[in-house]
């Protein structure tokens, strides 16, 4: 695994300047990799996110891709498989389990959840939310 797909709280943090995120977001760019953002998570913290400028400074090194239809069905399966409602969620761990990646998350716990009821164990790296 080499990839790195950020939740919302990461594009929060990264808005308020967090330095963790920081690092690693710039850390992945060093090694060429390119972090995924899926469109409901920018939906999700672009409200929440205190600090436009710096998110978009951060976002011109991701690559925010559509979430399609497919997508949807498939995070709504999970979700009724492990009783959670945070759609979001479930699309950050659909998108790191299908793009074998890390999920850079500030709710591990959330998302240690969903993946184990896929049967499979993602890395993450925690960030303060």
């Amino acid at each position: 695994m080499g990839g790195l797909v950020y939740d919302s709280g990461a594009l929060v943090a990264a808005a308020r300047g967090q330095a963790t995120v920081w690092r690693l977001h710039r850390g992945a760019l060093e090694r060429s990799v390119t972090p995924l953002v899926i469109a409901p998570v920018l939906a999700s913290a672009f409200g929440r996110a205190p600090g436009e400028r710096l998110l978009a400074a951060f976002l011109r090194g991701c690559a925010v891709v559509d979430f399609p239809v497919a997508a949807a069905y498939d995070a709504g399966r999970l979700l009724a498989r492990c009783g959670a409602t945070d759609v979001v969620a479930a699309a950050v761990v659909l998108a790191a389990v299908t793009t074998r990646s890390a999920v850079v998350t500030a709710d591990p716990d959330q998302v240690r959840a969903l993946a184990g009821a896929l049967g499979v164990e993602l890395p993450l790296a925690a960030v303060p939310a």
